[in-house]
């Protein structure tokens, strides 16, 4: 699990955010790839949760686990500890997390919806892996982490709307994940994941 590079990843926006407000209480010792385990550890907890329509911890639970993305994102690139699992491992960890919870509560709402967001995530998922395989590099562009940050909030919408009984969420939900698909066509021909 060694770094990749001896030169500076790019950073973004929330990496700056992320180094100076939650990055510093988490030790050295800790690493990305552990923060990504800890997210397969989890995510069968969440979707648990969501499945037995426990909104008032799985919302909050799903949003603490979904924040691991990005703080195992901005401690590779910040602290320069990018590697090979965690470029393969980590956008796995997301899409089982996210389309695990999407299959438990969107499809019931955005059946047609729903179902092209996971089939895009399963294409990216053999793609990327056959991307691997092959020696190409693979790796998230920013079309990929819009395309998630969208299925994020749109799934987060969902959730509050059932949990909050408010029906109204449902639209920009659905507009959430519409989105998702757009951004998805972006990235798949971008060669993102």
């Amino acid at each position: 699990m060694q770094n990749l590079s001896n030169s500076s990843p790019k950073l973004y926006p929330q990496d700056f955010i992320l180094k100076y407000t939650i990055l510093p209480f988490i030790p050295k010792w800790i690493k990305p790839n552990h923060v990504t385990i800890l997210r397969f550890v989890l995510s069968p907890i969440v979707v648990y949760l969501l499945w037995l329509e426990n909104y008032s911890i799985g919302v909050p639970f799903l949003i603490g686990v979904a924040l691991t993305d990005a703080i195992d994102g901005s401690m590779a690139r910040t602290r320069n500890q990018i590697t090979d699992w965690g470029k393969a491992f980590d956008p796995l960890a997301d899409k089982l997390l996210i389309g695990s919870s999407l299959i438990i509560v969107a499809i019931k709402y955005f059946f047609w919806t729903t179902m092209t967001v996971i089939i895009f995530e399963f294409a990216f998922i053999i793609t990327g892996w056959s991307r691997r395989k092959r020696g190409i590099d693979i790796s998230a562009n920013i079309w990929g982490k819009f395309k998630m940050f969208m299925q994020v909030v749109g799934l987060v919408l969902i959730l509050l709307a059932l949990y909050l009984n408010a029906a109204m969420l449902f639209p920009y939900a659905l507009i959430s994940l519409f989105l998702a698909i757009i951004l998805a066509v972006a990235s798949f021909f971008t060669f993102g994941i």
